[in-house]
């Protein structure tokens, strides 16, 4: 269960909930009114409040058409539902997005299981990068600087803790909007 070391942050008003209540998935809306938002996987996933991330994910995402964010990872990715009930991952550090599950009870399935996650969330970093740096703060993420897409080395030593939405906003400034699509085979 990836909620196991759950950390609430804040709860998600009912005006939010209901107005996501038909177009997300049952199990998340329930997650929501149970946790809130906050932070799990130690630290690593982050369940987001989706009006907070809608605008960035807007303005720096070409497919953002019946696109909702619901979660954050510790560097900055936006995990997203579609209108379908797909869960993609835009990975703004590396300039792509993929899909990783095609629905959210095999999404939580996947992020459960350390091959999986591995895969999914390409965290390899992240526990070397906690113990070098600490652990991120519910606003903050994992940047690389210099960006990887400016010549940036994807090392412990070139992650710096970043606001996540500046962070976002200087990637989609200095290289541009989210449009590629690429597949992560499993």
């Amino acid at each position: 269960m990836i909620y196991r070391d759950f950390h609430r942050e804040n709860e998600i008003g009912n005006d939010v909930i209901k107005k996501y209540s038909d177009i997300l998935p049952k199990e998340l809306i329930s997650i929501w009114k149970k946790y809130g938002t906050g932070s799990m996987m130690n630290g690593f996933l982050k369940v987001v409040n989706p009006d907070e991330y809608i605008e960035i994910l807007r303005e720096s995402f070409a497919d953002y058409e019946g696109v909702v964010p619901v979660m954050l990872t510790a560097f900055g990715d936006i995990i997203t539902i579609n209108s379908e009930g797909r869960v993609d991952i835009i990975y703004y550090r590396y300039g792509y997005y993929s899909v990783i599950a095609t629905g959210w009870e095999m999404f939580e399935v996947f992020a459960g299981d350390s091959f999986m996650n591995e895969r999914m969330f390409k965290n390899i970093l992240y526990n070397a990068a906690v113990e070098k740096h600490g652990r991120v703060e519910f606003e903050e993420c994992f940047g690389y600087v210099p960006l990887l897409a400016l010549g940036g080395n994807e090392t412990v030593d070139n992650l710096k803790k970043i606001k996540t939405k500046e962070h976002i906003e200087v990637i989609i400034e200095m290289v541009g909007i989210i449009s590629d699509m690429k597949s992560i085979i499993m």
